[in-house]
């Protein structure tokens, strides 16, 4: 309810979305030419054998309804993919998006049960960078969406294999909120403010026009 509150949109069944979009395309209207809106898809949360996890999934917006509606109105939108890495057919749905044009992809790995460390999610992130295709996620305390709940996801540090892969990140929030351990000084170090791991990436020599912050 607080959401439906928060986006003006009618809670009549079946109207929910129609009101929504309009209330975000009447919002448009009133910005200056040009300026559009980032419609984010958000994928369910997989197993580690990239079985569909139902039950450790806080909501699912399919890539197939965000994209729609910004094709439906390229004047005021344009659209973002959420595709989970552990997926099997995970670049084949990447190279789709991108071909549909996607401006990137969308992630929050507490909620989704996704580990950025994680070797899994190695190929997908080849095809990131051979699609040229920036990923967003989240990093730090997690209070939004919960999901699969697995907030140690959220450090920051595991971020690190994505850069290195040469992949474009942007970290939204700047992971601004929560503590997370201190992976640089062994699997048991210190618990530290999430923030202070984020600027410890951001001071990386090689990490330059790669990594980003998004502070909302």
């Amino acid at each position: 309810v607080f959401f439906l509150n928060a986006g003006c949109a009618s809670e009549v069944p079946g109207q929910v979305d129609r009101s929504y979009v309009e209330r975000m395309a009447g919002l448009v209207d009133a910005l200056p030419t040009g300026v559009k809106l980032m419609l984010m898809a958000f994928d369910r949360s997989y197993t580690e054998s990239g079985e569909p996890a139902p039950d450790r999934s806080s909501i699912y917006v399919p890539n197939a309804y965000a994209r729609t509606v910004a094709q439906r109105h390229p004047d005021r939108f344009e659209w973002i993919a959420s595709i989970h890495p552990y997926r099997r057919d995970s670049v084949t749905e990447l190279e789709f998006a991108a071909s549909q044009g996607a401006r990137g992809v969308k992630w929050l790995p507490s909620a989704m049960g996704i580990d950025p460390a994680s070797p899994r999610c190695d190929r997908f992130y080849a095809a990131l960078v051979r699609l040229d295709v920036p990923l967003i996620t989240h990093a730090g305390l997690e209070r939004a969406l919960f999901g699969s709940d697995a907030q140690e996801y959220g450090n920051p540090l595991r971020l690190r294999r994505a850069l290195e892969h040469g992949v474009r990140v942007v970290v939204a929030h700047c992971s601004s909120m929560g503590t997370d351990r201190d992976l640089d000084r062994g699997p048991n170090g210190p618990m530290v403010d999430s923030f202070e791991l984020f600027a410890r990436l951001m001071d990386t020599p090689s990490h330059v026009g790669r990594l980003f912050g998004e502070l909302s």
